[in-house]
């Protein structure tokens, strides 16, 4: 078997994440922040490989602690458990990606309660964030989010910004109504 084959994963014992690249030593990258032009990923482009080189990138980028990876690649690690890690990232769909949300891997701990709140945001906004990021190097064409989380993402993230020109800006505006109007007795 080649280096670039996918590895086969017994159902008992998920193969880990790990990133690829050896950062242990290595200084922060002198464009932090910045993405690299091109990433390589070996045929067929998986959960697990997509999950690794979105760690390296952020690894790489040298502006994400430690502890913050730590946290991302153990939340990577329940989509790669819950999808398989040989799955082809193509072929994950909305639907697919909302079964996950709503999985016991997401929504419960190991002794059968419940997680918190912010622990399942977490994990689902990482998830999203590696499939913005094989979305933003061409490795799947369409955001397989569901729209409802979608649209939240987006609604925190968007800046609020004032337009330019005074009737764009009044044209923006939703109409709040002032006055409620009640209704008549019959």
């Amino acid at each position: 078997m080649s280096e670039h084959q996918a590895q086969t994963v017994q159902p008992q014992q998920p193969e880990e994440i790990t990133p690829v690249a050896n950062t242990a030593n290595q200084p922060a990258s002198p464009e932090a922040g910045h993405p690299p032009a091109q990433i390589t990923l070996p045929e067929p482009v998986t959960i697990k490989s997509v999950a690794e080189a979105y760690i390296d990138h952020l690894t790489l980028g040298g502006q994400t602690k430690m502890s913050t990876i730590n946290i991302y690649t153990a939340a990577l690690q329940l989509a790669a458990n819950h999808f398989g890690a040989d799955r082809r990232i193509d072929s994950i769909q909305a639907v697919h990606v909302g079964r996950y949300y709503n999985s016991s891997e997401v929504n419960t701990l190991p002794n059968g309660r419940p997680k918190a709140t912010p622990t399942i945001k977490q994990i689902r906004r990482v998830f999203r964030q590696m499939m913005e990021f094989a979305q933003t190097y061409g490795l799947i064409q369409k955001l397989p989010i569901p729209a409802s989380e979608l649209q939240h993402a987006r609604r925190k993230q968007a800046p609020i910004e004032a337009a330019a020109d005074p009737v764009e800006a009044s044209q923006s505006e939703a109409h709040v109504p002032t006055e409620v109007a009640k209704p008549e007795a019959a």
